[in-house]
């Protein structure tokens, strides 16, 4: 883990997220049958990378 105050190493900070969330497309929601919303793409991110452990 971290020490008090300092951010976990697999957070993505908003400096880092500023520069990566305009290379990620835009994924428009189906309008017929839309099913589950999508995760938002960091919250994806940290969960897809296995970087949540």
């Amino acid at each position: 883990m971290c020490e008090e105050g300092q951010q976990p190493p697999w957070i993505v900070s908003d400096e880092l997220w500023a520069r990566i969330e305009p290379l990620l497309p835009v994924v428009p929601r189906r309008t017929d049958h839309p099913g589950r919303k999508r995760l938002d793409d960091r919250e994806a991110g940290v969960v897809g990378n296995g970087m949540d452990e």
